[in-house]
Order: structure tokens, then C-alpha cells, then sequence
């Protein structure tokens, strides 16, 4: 498999979150008029789906080119009305796509509340994963720009038993993905149902207290690994959570850890434009021109990503060793 450098993980993690808005592009724009059944759910027209659906009953169960039934697409602009049609008609309420995602999925990612709530009544799996392993509590928070996280959808989730500690393909729970997103609202929420704030979590959301907690309960934790080869300081350095890192590496954290793709912290922090936590890590003499497994170095990806200023730094620091 292609190993991916820091910014390249950074954009598969996030890949994720234009994939609704990508789809409802291309749906737009590609989408044939002969194609009634999708038509009519494009147009949000409920006469035309039950005329459709009367003439041609088959069409409840009809796929797009990337495996997108019509409650897929009802789901993802929040139709709940159409969705309800079609589930009264059969529609496969935990139908998949070529990504394994089903209609669950995309309400939860779109946080559209009223198809959701349409879905669930249906006996929709609130444990279904994607290919990437996550659950329809993951696609709440999971989210970029483009939507809002829906608490109301979580809320439901969780009633219905979904594990608020999932863990994803990238070891992430949706703790972890609110902590990547900075989405204080849901982090608030999720510690509040009480989702297990474990060493990696914390660091990542700079909960000094907590981390310090857990270091003094387990002081093997400073230099734990997930399931990708992650540190504790490489999720300290990519949140800029500078007195979280500063205390892992007085506690004895592996300045230049790498992970599963020969990144360090320092890659982490100079990808995502992370000054603090940069000048920090180069104060701590961390290895300036560590090459990750593409054979990128940290002022490599700061140029890469336009952060001008932390990449002048790393270079001027560069030329003076």
C-alpha cells in the first residue's frame, strides 16, 4: 500500500468530510432525466416518487454507479418525507454503498435530524462501519466546514446503544474526531455521556490536568502507541497543545517517535502550521532533518502546505547546523 506523508494522512483523514458534498455535486450535475426514480428525489417531488414507485415498484431498490440507493439520496438532502415513502415501500434501510456507507451514514454526516429520526423508527444499524470503520456516531463528528455536527443525531444514537468509544480503522473514537476538528461543541457533549478520555484523546484536546493524572496512574502511557504508531506528543504537537507536550517531554516522551509512516511530532506540527508547538519541539533538539518514509522532511511540508513563516524558520534553523 502507498504510504501517505503527514499532510496526505491529514487529507485522507478529512477526505471523508467533502465526500456528501462531492456526491451532491456530481449527483446535480450527472444525474439523467431518465433516471425517474432519483429524479424525483432531486426535485423533492413525492407525487412523482409514489407515481414512480406504483409503475415500477423495482426502482425502491435502484443503485447509482457508487452504490447510492434512492434513501441514500433522501437521506443526504434530508427528504424526510421521500424517505418515509420509500421505506414504507421497502427501501433496504441499512443498504451499503461502495464505501459501505448507508443511509444513516449520510443523515448523520449532513446532521439532518428529521431522516434520521425517519431511519432509526425503521430499525436502521446504529453499529453499521464504513470501510474506514466508522459507525454513524463517528459520521456525526467527522465533519469539515460544509456542515454542522448534529447533537440531536448523536443524542439518538447513543439512546439506541451506539458505542460512544468506537474505534475507526485509524484508531480514532469521535472524541478523537471532534478533538481533529475542533469542534468544542462536541467534545463538550461526548465527555458529557462520558466518553473515555484515554491518553491519546487528552493530548490531543490539551487536557493537562487529565493527562498529568494519567501519567502519574501510568507512566508507561507517555510513550503508548495506537494502532498507527501515534505518541501521545505526535497528537500534542498536531492540536498546537504546547503545555500538553511540554509536559510529555519533561515526563520522558520520544521527542523523535515515528509512526507507522516515519513520522515524528516535528513532521505533525510544521504540516499543520503548529508554530508554538514547532519552536517547542526544535527546543527540545527534535531532529530537524528527520525524513519521514516519502523522504519528506518537516520544512519539506511546511513549504508544501504554504506556511510560509514556520517554513522559513525550519530552514534558517536548517542552514545554521
Amino acid at each position: 500500500m502507498k504510504l501517505l506523508s503527514p499532510i496526505s494522512r491529514r487529507l485522507l483523514v478529512y477526505s471523508m468530510l467533502g465526500v456528501a458534498l462531492a456526491f451532491a455535486c456530481f449527483f446535480y450535475n450527472h444525474v439523467s432525466s431518465d433516471n425517474d426514480i432519483l429524479e424525483c428525489i432531486r426535485l423533492n417531488d413525492s407525487n412523482g416518487l409514489r407515481s414512480v414507485l406504483k409503475c415500477s415498484p423495482e426502482q425502491v431498490n435502484a443503485r447509482d454507479k457508487d452504490g447510492n440507493t434512492p434513501l441514500h439520496w433522501a437521506s443526504l438532502w434530508d427528504h424526510d418525507a421521500l424517505a418515509g415513502i420509500l421505506l414504507d415501500q421497502g427501501a433496504p434501510v441499512n443498504a451499503r454503498n461502495k464505501h459501505g456507507k448507508t443511509p444513516l451514514h449520510w443523515a448523520a454526516t449532513c446532521g439532518n435530524d428529521a431522516v434520521a429520526e425517519i431511519i432509526l423508527a425503521h430499525g436502521a444499524n446504529v453499529h453499521a462501519c464504513d470501510e474506514w470503520g466508522q459507525t454513524p456516531l463517528h459520521s456525526v463528528f467527522v465533519v469539515g466546514s460544509q456542515f454542522t455536527p448534529s447533537l440531536k443525531i448523536a443524542a439518538r444514537l447513543l439512546e439506541r446503544g451506539a458505542d460512544i468509544n468506537a474505534r475507526d480503522v485509524h484508531g480514532h473514537s469521535p472524541l478523537m474526531w471532534t478533538a481533529l476538528s475542533k469542534r468544542d461543541e462536541g467534545t463538550v457533549f461526548l465527555l458529557s455521556q462520558d466518553a473515555q478520555l484515554d491518553i491519546f484523546s487528552a493530548s490531543s484536546l490539551g487536557k493537562l490536568e487529565q493527562v498529568t493524572q494519567l501519567i502519574l496512574d501510568h507512566p508507561g502511557f507517555v510513550c503508548a502507541t495506537n494502532d498507527t504508531g501515534f505518541t501521545p506528543l505526535h497528537w500534542a504537537a498536531q492540536g498546537g497543545r504546547v503545555d500538553v507536550a511540554a509536559l510529555l517531554l519533561a515526563s520522558g516522551a520520544n521527542i523523535n517517535a515515528r509512526d507507522s509512516r516515519g513520522s515524528t511530532p516535528l513532521h505533525e506540527a510544521s504540516a499543520l502550521n503548529q508554530f508554538a508547538v514547532t519552536q517547542l519541539l526544535l527546543a527540545h533538539d527534535a531532529n530537524i532533518n528527520a525524513r519521514d518514509n516519502l523522504g519528506q522532511t518537516p520544512a519539506n511540508y511546511a513549504t508544501q502546505r504554504g506556511r510560509g513563516a514556520l517554513a522559513e524558520m525550519l530552514y534558517a534553523q536548517m542552514n545554521t547546523q
